[in-house]
């Protein structure tokens, strides 16, 4: 099968790769940015004519915030602009060019986050027919093409993420941590790929201990960390000089902090409401947190050596117990979905239950809470039961998609402390059922190709 190797900004754009057996893909690149055009192009025409608009209202205030800087003010003097400068900067060509031009830039990442999920799947030597159903995925995913061509940014995000996934599994531990440093910096999500990312790098070739192989800082590992920092700090600190306290109060403390009672997907609005102004209030606010945390740990050092599987779970795990869940949010984690679909033996009705249910308790939640919003009911018990169902569903997808993986978990370890472990990698991936991609594999193909750099 051919590879790509998408170490270098040659390789990254060369579309040349398409004319092998994957040329069909170029002719799905077109019509998927072409469908989003055309959607973006509708909601020009639904906001005009309809009174509930087709665009998100984050879009409003992400434009808003663009004008101001355009004004040379600051974005936080539009009032719910909670996100970096960067965001408002990427945005002023709406002042200029069209007000659409944002949900255009949007989509077009989108494309390009599908691109880069197509070299990330030809690196992990992903079979045919995977490959074909991973793009359809990537390309076609409902609620990507929905969240993007409304304007939402999350596009940005998917791109910086698989992007941080690209550049390590390739060897460019510093590239990554500055493109991984930036993802936090726009938003504070990724924070929870800081483990596995750190793990996966070559660790102690003779280590005391387990705990010490996973923490031992090696060059690799302070490569990424030096990256990360320096870029995480540099945009941190030029936007506080620039802005002050109040970037920092926006971008960052305000969703630490946030309380949100209104209704949403999460199961914790309803007890923050209940629990407001309670002394239990600071210790229920803190509560999802620590559960997530402990999720991420455990994740962390049991799949770290599968990159795109962990960052898929502890991505899950924390939309599905955050204290505020969107839409939106549904798109930080089906990012890297098209990437773990190959590796899970999973058999189609399961699936196909699965889907139904996730789709099922969604709408569910979706009735209540237009009767609650739209037609004034006094629901909000019904909808905190549809919200804690629809957190049970996906609570369930995740452990089926667990059992499911069939890649091999085992003691931590670093991906490359010797060529005996890399042997035996070999080895132990030999017996697993042909026609599917194990961690195994990928660990062995990942260290063949950092040997290869090296010598």
């Amino acid at each position: 099968m051919d590879t790509i190797e998408p170490n270098t900004l040659q390789n990254l754009v060369d579309f040349s790769k398409f004319n092998t057996r994957y040329s069909f893909l170029y002719d799905h690149f077109g019509i998927a940015f072409l469908f989003r055009v055309g959607l973006i192009i509708y909601g020009e025409f639904h906001d005009q004519v309809f009174h509930l608009n087709y665009t998100d209202v984050d879009y409003r205030v992400f434009s808003d915030a663009a004008q101001w800087v355009s004004l040379g003010s600051s974005p936080y003097h539009r009032d719910g602009y909670r996100y970096t400068p960067l965001l408002s900067y990427m945005l002023l060509p709406n002042m200029f060019l069209h007000p659409a031009f944002g949900k255009f830039l949007f989509a077009a990442l989108d494309i390009a986050a599908a691109y880069l999920t197509f070299l990330l799947l030809q690196r992990m030597k992903t079979p045919d027919k995977d490959m074909k159903f991973s793009m359809m995925l990537a390309l076609y995913n409902p609620v990507a093409i929905n969240v993007s061509t409304r304007g939402n940014a999350e596009s940005v995000m998917s791109v910086l993420c698989l992007g941080t996934l690209l550049l390590h599994t390739g060897g460019a531990f510093f590239a990554s941590g500055l493109v991984f440093g930036l993802s936090v910096h726009f938003k504070i999500y990724p924070v929870c790929y800081a483990l596995p990312l750190y793990f996966w790098c070559r660790g102690p070739a003779n280590p005391a201990n387990g705990l010490r192989r996973l923490f031992y800082p090696t060059e690799e590992r302070i490569r990424f960390v030096a990256g990360a920092t320096i870029s995480f700090l540099t945009l941190t600190g030029l936007f506080y000089v620039l802005y002050g306290w109040e970037f920092l109060q926006e971008t960052y403390f305000y969703h630490l902090t946030r309380r949100d009672t209104q209704h949403n997907f999460s199961v914790w609005f309803y007890l923050l409401r209940v629990f407001q102004g309670h002394p239990l209030e600071p210790l229920v606010n803190f509560f999802p947190f620590m559960v997530q945390s402990l999720f991420w740990l455990s994740f962390s050092t049991r799949f770290y050596r599968d990159l795109s599987f962990v960052c898929f779970l502890n991505t899950a795990v924390f939309v599905i117990l955050n204290k505020v869940c969107t839409v939106q949010y549904f798109m930080w984690y089906l990012t890297f979905l098209p990437l773990v679909t190959p590796r899970l033996a999973i058999p189609r009705e399961r699936m196909t239950v699965l889907g139904a249910g996730w789709i099922a308790s969604m709408l569910f939640w979706l009735g209540f809470a237009y009767l609650l919003e739209f037609q004034q009911k006094d629901v909000v018990i019904l909808v905190w039961v549809a919200s804690i169902l629809f957190m049970a569903v996906n609570l369930m997808i995740v452990f089926n998609i667990i059992a499911a993986y069939r890649g091999v978990s085992r003691s931590p370890s670093c991906p490359s402390s010797s060529s005996s472990s890399s042997s035996s990698s070999s080895s132990s991936s030999s017996s697993e059922t042909p026609g599917k991609t194990t961690a195994a594999q990928l660990e062995t193909h990942f260290i063949t190709d950092k040997e290869n750099k090296k010598t």
